[in-house]
């Protein structure tokens, strides 16, 4: 409901509300990995699924601003 609203009263192209939606889902993902308490592979203090939330994240974040122009 959310990402739908940011399109109409921003004006969204199509490509930005996908790259929306991924960026909160691996910010709201990375936040969630930070807490577990399961063992997982980490690296410098980071688990891999951390890595991987902002990797990818960052990728909407610039496919996001990319559709924008």
């Amino acid at each position: 409901v959310g990402i739908m609203w940011a399109q109409r009263r921003f004006g969204l192209r199509n490509g930005q509300v996908f790259a929306l939606y991924v960026a909160l889902y691996c910010l709201a993902r990375f936040g969630i990995e930070s807490v577990r308490i399961d063992q997982a592979h980490t690296f410098l203090g980071l688990r891999l699924n951390e890595y991987t939330a902002a990797v990818v994240g960052l990728g909407a974040v610039w496919l996001f601003r990319r559709r924008g122009r």
